[in-house]
């Protein structure tokens, strides 16, 4: 998962063999890609003709409603911080430096 500000995202929901679908939303715009396995776990229509193109998903796509919901941090990390006390940026660490200062 990755985000912005904006609220532009993208995230990929691995859900094992029901299969994987990648999402990206950027200008308020949403498009998925599956995988034949998600496809099927997720609809009745053909996987093949849809398998690894980008589409935009229906209004009913549970899938993508999931998914599009890691694009709101203020939720998300709404989300976190319940569990995990205040959800926050922390110091900048160099990479492989162990932990930050």
């Amino acid at each position: 998962m990755a985000t912005d500000i904006r609220g532009e995202c993208t995230v990929t929901l691995s859900m094992g063999a029901a299969g994987t679908m990648e999402l990206v939303r950027t200008g308020g715009t949403v498009r998925t890609r599956s995988d034949a396995a998600m496809l099927r776990s997720a609809s009745t229509a053909p996987a093949g003709n849809l398998a690894g193109h980008w589409v935009s998903p229906t209004a009913a796509d549970r899938h993508a409603k999931l998914a599009e919901r890691y694009c709101d941090r203020e939720t998300f990390l709404g989300r976190l911080a319940p569990k995990t006390g205040t959800a926050r940026k922390g110091p900048t660490a160099a990479p492989g430096s162990g932990s930050p200062p």
